[in-house]
C-alpha cells in the first residue's frame, strides 16, 4: 500500500506517517520541503503516481479569510491530482461541529467547511474523520483567548481527545481496503466546561493567569459532538477539574 500525506511533516502528520510506516505501508510525506506545494498544486501530479490513499492532515493557524482559501484551494488541488493519478480513497481530518448550521462565521471554520463539500463532490471515495481538540492543544487554547494578561473563556462545553487515539483512528481509516464515503466523529472520554479546563490546567502549570468566565457568544455545545461518536478511552492529563 502507497498513501500519501498531505501535512506529513506537521503534529498530527508526522506520527500518522510513522505509525503507518511501522505497518509495512509506503509513506510519502508531501510537504514543499519534498517538492510538493499543495497550495498550487507543484509537485503533486508526480507525487500521487500509485498511490492508494491521500491523508489530508493540513493546518493553518488563522481564522482570517485566507485559512478558507488555503483549505479550498489546498483540498482542490489534492482531489485533483488524486483523481489524475487514480488514488481510490481520501482520508481527511477535520473538526467536530463543523456540519453544524449555527457554526462561527470565520475563515477557519468556512475552510473546513470547503473541504467536506470538495471531498463530498468528488467521485472518489472519501473518509471524514471530525475530531474534538486534541489534550496537548489546550494550553494553546488559553494563549489564543489570552488578552491584557488575563484569560478570557466562554461557559461552552468541550471535550478533548488525546492525540494518540487520532492517530490511531485515521491509521485505521488509511488501511481500509474497500473505502466508501462515510464520516466517523471522535471525541476524549470527558466533558468540562471551557473556563474550568483552562483554569485547572493553567494551575497544574503553575501558570497565574486570571481566568475570566463569560457568557457563551453561540451555541453551548457547538464544540461537542451532537451525535453518534467515538469515546476515547484516555483521559484528560490533568485530573481533578469538574467535569460538565
Amino acid at each position: 500500500m502507497k498513501v500519501f500525506i498531505a501535512g506529513g511533516r506537521g503534529q498530527v502528520g508526522a506520527r500518522v506517517a510513522e505509525a503507518l510506516a511501522k505497518r509495512g505501508v509506503e509513506v510519502i510525506v508531501g510537504s514543499r520541503a519534498n517538492g510538493q506545494d499543495p497550495m498550487t498544486g507543484d509537485g503533486l501530479d508526480a507525487a500521487m503516481i500509485g498511490v492508494d490513499t491521500i491523508v489530508n492532515v493540513l493546518n493553518i493557524a488563522r481564522f482570517d479569510d485566507e485559512a478558507a482559501v488555503f483549505f479550498e484551494t489546498t483540498t482542490r488541488n489534492l482531489v485533483r491530482a488524486g483523481d489524475g493519478a487514480g488514488v481510490g480513497h481520501h482520508v481527511l481530518l477535520s473538526i467536530v461541529g463543523v456540519d453544524a448550521e449555527d457554526g462561527p462565521d470565520n475563515g477557519y471554520w468556512r475552510g473546513k467547511i470547503a473541504q467536506e463539500q470538495v471531498l463530498r463532490s468528488s467521485s472518489t471515495p472519501a473518509t471524514i474523520i471530525r475530531t474534538t481538540q486534541f489534550h496537548s492543544w489546550v494550553p494553546v487554547l488559553a494563549d489564543q483567548h489570552t488578552a491584557d494578561g488575563r484569560v478570557v473563556a466562554e461557559r461552552s462545553l468541550i471535550q478533548p481527545v488525546d492525540l494518540d487515539e487520532v492517530v490511531e483512528l485515521i491509521e485505521r481509516a488509511t488501511l481500509i481496503t474497500e473505502p466508501a464515503d462515510r464520516e466517523i466523529e471522535l471525541a476524549g472520554p470527558e466533558r468540562y466546561f471551557f473556563d474550568d479546563l483552562l483554569r485547572g490546567t493553567l494551575a497544574a502549570m503553575d501558570d497565574r493567569r486570571e481566568i475570566v468566565t463569560t457568557a457563551c457568544d453561540g451555541p453551548i455545545d457547538l464544540m461537542v459532538p451532537r451525535g453518534e461518536h467515538l469515546i476515547g478511552t484516555r483521559p484528560y492529563p490533568v485530573r481533578g477539574i469538574p467535569t460538565a
